[in-house]
């Protein structure tokens, strides 16, 4: 299933390119579109996939929220890295300047104000509480409201960035 879906967006990209390269386009439609769907659900899996973390974490299930999330970034790796190329030969392609600021909350959604990821810190924090907790017998008790709070702040930045795409695609419409 992933193989497949990866190829398909291999494909999707290689089309683009080309469409790119030949220039042959320019219209929204045919070039943010579809992608800024793909952005919706993987938007939604993320909100989706913090919320059931955040659901493990309440009822101390740490290893149930590591390994929840690692199988859905994983599984969403391929859809997420293809589109976040496609929006970066966009964000390049000098005739689409019109819908530069789109493409620009597009990116940044993409782009964490940290260093890596939002699902690979989570996950990289879920572990060094797990460990932890085998050297502190109450440890998770302690820091089970730290770590809600981590990731309703992750929530709340993926939905900041979200607003801030919408903003700029309605703004397409009422300047064009």
């Amino acid at each position: 299933m992933i193989s497949d879906l990866f190829l398909q967006l291999l494909e999707k990209l290689f089309e683009l390119l080309q469409l790119i390269q030949n220039r042959e386009f320019d219209r929204f439609d045919e070039a943010i579109e579809p992608i800024l769907m793909d952005m919706q659900d993987i938007h939604k899996d993320y909100l989706d996939n913090l919320t059931h973390a955040k659901e493990f974490i309440r009822a101390v299930e740490i290893d149930k929220a590591i390994e929840f999330l690692e199988i859905e970034r994983v599984e969403w790796r391929p859809l997420r890295t293809v589109t976040q190329a496609l929006v970066g030969q966009l964000s390049l392609n000098e005739h689409l300047n019109k819908y530069q600021r789109l493409l620009n909350a597009m990116e940044n959604y993409f782009n964490p104000r940290s260093s890596r990821p939002a699902m690979f810190e989570i996950i990289n924090i879920l572990s060094s509480a797990k460990a932890k907790q085998s050297l502190q017998k109450n440890y998770y008790t302690k820091q089970i409201p730290d770590l809600i709070e981590y990731i309703d702040y992750v929530i709340t930045e993926l939905e900041s960035s979200w607003e801030n795409i919408s903003q700029e695609y309605s703004r397409v419409f009422t300047t064009s």
